[in-house]
This record gives structure tokens, sequence and C-alpha cells, in this order.
């Protein structure tokens, strides 16, 4: 209870820090209001949280729908109208955007081909982004500086086609040693088999190994400071 009151202080002082950075309380809408209004977003209520959060979506679904004719007419297509969302169960009936027509929708509306639009792949651990090649085919390491890795159980590189847990070497971290591996399963070229660019590439398919506890750069932080603040 106490590290939950010390984290609670510190969260105060943090929010009194980014209030010039905030948007008026006046100005707030159910979005606003479902990011700020918070003090720990990772402490509230269930059904609290679950009543905004169905508040914040329904107006960002209702904005889209009556402000961007792709998505408008998307929704017609479903039969689906911001009215439509009374429960937070019906958010399931929000229409979702496969990715490949959010994509020509990036090219058609923006103008930003498909080979300005890639996706990428990394860690927080080190800044190695792996990004597809122009023609999205696999990730490709920035190897003048980072070496990618699939180790066996005792560490050891297995070399290329062998699909195994992601490592890497990261040759620009002074402040730790960037030498990590992970749980990520993933397999290993030496090059792209599709377009020949020289460099090691993942395939796109990356999967988590099962049974391992999923952990992002927000549980880090929680973790560090419970941590600290229990000493």
């Amino acid at each position: 209870m106490e590290v939950v009151q010390d984290v609670t202080s510190l969260l105060k002082e943090l929010n009194e820090l980014l209030a010039p950075y905030t948007p008026p309380r006046n100005t707030w809408n159910p979005a606003d209001e479902s990011l700020y209004k918070p003090l720990d977003l990772y402490r509230v209520p269930l059904e609290e949280a679950k009543d905004m959060q169905l508040k914040a979506i329904k107006y960002t679904f209702a904005h889209h729908y009556d402000n961007n004719d792709f998505y408008h007419k998307h929704c017609e297509m479903g039969n689906v109208r911001p009215d439509d969302i009374k429960t937070h169960d019906d958010l399931d009936k929000i229409p979702l955007i496969p990715h490949a027509e959010f994509r020509k929708q990036v090219k058609d509306v923006l103008g930003i081909p498909d080979t300005h639009c890639s996706d990428s792949y990394r860690m927080c651990e080190g800044n190695g982004l792996m990004v597809q090649c122009p023609e999205g085919h696999y990730l490709r390491a920035p190897y003048t500086y980072y070496e990618p890795l699939v180790p066996d159980d005792e560490l050891m590189p297995m070399g290329y086609g062998i699909r195994g847990c992601f490592a890497f070497l990261y040759a620009l971290a002074q402040s730790y040693p960037g030498f990590i591996k992970f749980e990520d399963r993933v397999q290993l070229l030496e090059h792209c088999p599709v377009c020949g660019r020289p460099g090691p590439v993942l395939e796109p398919d990356i999967q988590r190994v099962n049974g391992e506890e999923m952990r992002g750069c927000a549980e880090e932080l929680r973790m560090i400071l419970a941590r600290d603040l229990a000493r």
C-alpha cells in the first residue's frame, strides 16, 4: 500500500509539471477525458474504465463516420452507424479496416506509394529499426552497427535459415551492454531472397514464444517504479 501511495504522489507531481502541455479541461472531448482525467491509467477501476472507453471510442468513431468519406462508405457497407454503439459490447460492431485497404487509402488519398510506406520491427533495448524493403518483402537490419542473431539454448549463433529466438549485438549502446537475447521467434536470412539487397533480413512472420510474459515499455516502467519505491 505504501508503494501505491508513493507512486500516486509522484504521478500528482508529474501531472503538475505536465499541466502547461495539457489541453484546458473545458475543451476536453470524451477521447481527451479518457487520457487526461485518470491520475494513473493503469489503476482505473474496470467498470469506470469501460465506461470511459465506450464514450471515447464512440466519439472517435462518430468523428470519422462524419468526416471521412472513405470510412463513411466502409461503414455503410457494413450497415453500422454511430447510433448503433450503445453499450461496450457494441464496440465489436465498429467496422475494421483491412491492413491492405488502409495502405491503399494512404496511397490514394495522401499520394504516398507502397514503396514509401513500410512495416518495421524493433526492440526498445536497441535502436536497430528493421524496415521492410520498398517492395514490402523482408525486414532489413541496419547491419553497419547492428548484428541480428538467432542463438541456440547455449547462446551460440545458429546461422541463417533456422527459426529461433531473436538476439542482437548493438554497437551504439554505451550506457549498457546491447548484446541481448529475446523471446520473439524469428527466422534470419542472409539477404532478401526477393529483391537481392545485401545484408541480413528477418522473415515478417515474427511470433511470441508460448508461455512467455508479454511485457512492453509501460510494464517495464511500472516494475522499475514499484521495485525502487519499495526500498
